[in-house]
């Protein structure tokens, strides 16, 4: 049973597919079409959908791969050993001795009987054979095959060719027996040839059968071979690809770049002869008068009171063990959100300016929306007021009344009333509004002819 990995056939859809097998992270999880690499998407910490259909019949190759040139925990000297950076080691390792077990159980095994086994899958990529105890590939094999059945079809023709020819003289010997009873015993005699011709042509054609049924098994054996051939080739280059790997990470650790027990203990337990150094009596004293409960622990603390960070200080957000986004204070005091790219979302300057990516300085903003509303506002304002056309029934207008003071509720034809501009006491510098009716909405005096005082008249009419 598979440990780092699961196999689906393909059948013209996208999903979804079960992840069987942990893993440490979502990165180290890649799926293959027929051995190309394809994207996906999670659905749930366990199932997962291609981006596009695997072709039917294809073979979905879903495969935890460990980083294996990385340690995910790097201890060093003088830290503090906590459980989830050891358990995490230790999966690392775990989990990357698991997946070299899937490769060797994928690899040509020896069975019982002492033979190799392919596990029913086929062996790609193979040479032509050199030896006679060579394993021989398709092409080889259907190679041979064809040039013996070419043999046998031209074996066959010139044998029906004799026969025919065989034929020709028994019938020029029957002519010849008929006109010459001395040609008789010539006849029999081609005769006898003929038919052993005849004999000898029958012979040709199932010699030509037993050549094709020869070329057909030889066929069916190429491609057996062929196919344990193929399969014998991937699980060697796996086995050797492991291989290499395992050198490689054995080569990487030196012992003589790390001290034995001996040394370290004479390092940093013999306080007499390395003054600078505490012993183990010195640290026990020193750590039993630290409070440890005023600490903010490395994970799941909540801390109170203020904290302070110096230098050019910066907080990564991480989501999935990836880092993402970050806040950092600028030399020049401001504050921004910046992605895992570089790019800047959002900034708070030091003078309390506020700038973000989609709409620039948003007090700015702010001013320029708010000019552009009110001189909207006022020109749509100031035509609805000015031009006559547009006060609707309900509207209202700033005006006078023709040579009589107003009064609320009192009701005026638009003939006698004119907006509130113009030159007073001049009814031609006027302009009455000369149609519906209006309603007094306050008072005003009146003046002469057209020079009262101006109020608020709403249209009812």
């Amino acid at each position: 049973m598979a440990l780092a990995y699961a196999q689906y056939q393909g059948n013209g859809s996208t999903g979804p597919y079960n992840i069987t097998f942990p893993f440490i992270s979502k990165a180290h999880v890649q799926v293959k079409v027929d051995g190309n690499l394809v994207a996906f998407t999670w659905l749930t910490n366990t199932t997962i959908r291609l981006t596009a259909p695997a072709p039917v019949s294809s073979i979905i190759d879903i495969r935890r791969v460990t980083p294996r040139d990385t340690l995910l925990v790097n201890f060093v000297d003088g830290s503090t050993l906590v459980e989830s950076d050891l358990d995490l080691s230790a999966l690392q390792v775990f989990y990357l001795s698991q997946e070299a077990f899937d490769l060797g159980e994928a690899s040509l095994g020896v069975t019982e009987d002492g033979s190799f086994s392919a596990l029913n899958r086929r062996i790609s990529n193979v040479l032509d054979p050199v030896n006679a105890t060579d394993v021989a590939t398709k092409r080889f094999v259907e190679t041979g095959v064809t040039s013996q059945v070419v043999i046998a079809t031209q074996k066959a023709n010139e044998s029906a060719a004799s026969a025919g020819a065989s034929a020709g003289s028994a019938t020029a010997s029957a002519g010849s027996a008929s006109a010459s009873a001395g040609s008789a015993s010539t006849a029999n005699s081609h005769r006898a040839a003929a038919a052993v011709s005849e004999t000898n042509a029958a012979a040709s054609e199932a010699a030509v059968l037993a050549y094709k049924n020869a070329a057909a098994g030889s066929a069916s054996a190429a491609s057996g071979s062929a196919s344990a051939a193929d399969a014998s080739r991937i699980a060697s280059a796996n086995s050797a690809a492991a291989a290499a790997k395992s050198a490689q990470d054995a080569a990487i650790f030196d012992p003589s770049s790390y001290w034995t027990k001996t040394q370290s203990d004479s390092r940093y337990l013999a306080s007499t002869a390395l003054t600078p150094y505490y012993n183990k009596t010195e640290v026990d004293a020193k750590v039993a008068g630290v409070n440890l409960s005023s600490r903010v622990a490395k994970t799941g603390d909540i801390m109170t009171g203020s904290l302070e960070i110096q230098g050019d200080p910066s907080l990564w957000l991480h989501r999935g063990n990836v880092k993402r986004a970050k806040w950092e204070m600028g030399t020049d005091g401001h504050l921004r959100f910046i992605d895992q790219g570089g790019t800047v979302h959002f900034m708070l300057q030091n003078n309390g300016a506020i700038w973000c990516q989609e709409f620039g300085y948003l007090n700015q903003r702010i001013e320029d929306r708010a000019v552009a509303h009110a001189d909207d506002r006022g020109y749509w304002r100031t035509r609805d007021y000015m031009l006559a056309e547009l006060i609707p029934v309900g509207g209202y207008v700033f005006g006078r009344a023709s040579g009589a003071s107003v009064g609320p509720g009192n009701n005026y034809s638009g003939g006698s009333i004119t907006y509130a501009s113009g030159a007073a006491d001049n009814q031609q510098n006027r302009q009455a509004i000369n149609y519906g009716t209006f309603t007094a909405c306050g008072r005003a005096d009146a003046g002469t002819a057209w020079g009262g005082e101006a109020t608020l008249f709403k249209r009812i009419g």
